[in-house]
């Protein structure tokens, strides 16, 4: 074998070819999960997962090592979890949770297969391609586009006529946020809205933004999917209900933890998916031949309990298409 083909050197770190890695470990596939921000936060991604993981017939200890690394909303740590864990050579498969991750798992390594979940992994440069990634990454992406900004503010819309000062919290970090953006800006301009933007790129935005939100008397809070949001989805639900405004949210783990209402892919079905990558890229199979797949279906998901707490009346119409509602 190639001196090339056994290892890489990036940033002075040597990085082993997964088959090599996996000879020097014998059978059992060494899978380390990343997540930006604290345990507990991450529910439908890591319960998608292990749920996945379960059905394909592993089992933590017996045929698979899992181990779980959480950055707790700092970029710093996550770099240095990342770091350490190149460096000591502990992982044959990388779990990548969201585009922040993702990205930052690209700039230190590029052997060690990695099976994310993304925004847009082309404009966000993760790939060049969803047929066929190339490299080291693949996995899922969780939007279709970001004509879904669109969809969020036309849900406001049918549900509070009368609104028309519309608060978005959002990571101007991601291209993708941008893109989601700029699809609201145009929808704004159709359905009467105007935009309160506020932006959040690190943990300490966030009282800022609740701040500026609470002062400028809006009828309606819209956020971004970022994983940045996502870490600290508690203290959005809990702002939200203090100022009793209602709220749009891009995933259902936000009003399984007490939000209004959420449209969007199902986390726990896509990341009950992304195992099966697992185990295609642990049995042998080249991360950069399997495709990155997109969402099919969307789930609208209503909490009637938060609604009656905010006193508000959802329309008919919302509640006869939602595929859930929470009472």
């Amino acid at each position: 074998m190639r001196r090339r083909d056994l290892i890489t050197l990036i940033g002075g770190t040597v990085v082993w070819p997964f088959a090599a890695r996996a000879q020097s470990t014998g059978t059992m596939p060494r899978v380390s999960y990343v997540w930006f921000g604290a345990p507990g936060s991450d529910d439908s991604t890591l319960q998608g997962l292990q749920k996945g993981l379960q059905e394909l017939g592993y089992a933590d200890g017996t045929n698979i090592k899992l181990s779980y690394h959480y950055a707790n909303g700092s970029q710093e740590r996550l770099a240095a979890l990342l770091a350490s864990m190149v460096n000591a050579n502990e992982t044959d498969i990388i779990v990548s949770p969201g585009t922040l991750v993702t990205s930052t798992v690209k700039k230190v390594v590029s052997t060690i297969p990695v099976v994310s979940v993304t925004g847009d992994p082309i404009g966000s440069g993760i790939v060049s391609s969803l047929a066929r990634p190339g490299g080291n990454i693949t996995g899922f992406t969780l939007f279709a586009g970001p004509e879904l900004g669109e969809k969020w503010l036309e849900l406001v819309h049918e549900a509070f006529p009368k609104a028309s000062r519309i608060a978005v919290l959002w990571n101007p970090s991601s291209s993708f946020s941008a893109a989601l953006v700029g699809k609201m800006k145009d929808a704004a301009v159709r359905l009467g809205f105007t935009l309160l933007l506020h932006d959040l790129r690190q943990p300490s935005d966030f009282a800022i933004a609740f701040d500026a939100i609470a002062n400028e008397k809006v009828d309606a809070i819209v956020t971004d999917p970022d994983p940045l949001l996502v870490a600290h989805r508690g203290e959005i639900v809990d702002f939200a209900a203090r100022i009793r405004t209602p709220a749009i949210y891009a995933l259902r783990d936000y009003v399984a933890s007490g939000g209004l209402m959420s449209y969007d892919a199902n986390l726990f079905e896509i990341w009950r998916r992304a195992a099966e990558y697992v185990d295609r890229i642990a049995k042998g199979s080249a991360p950069g031949d399997l495709p990155i797949q997109q969402p099919t279906k969307f789930d609208l998901i209503v909490n009637i309990k938060t609604a009656k707490a905010l006193g508000l009346a959802i329309p008919g119409t919302i509640i006869a298409r939602a595929d859930e509602v929470i009472e």
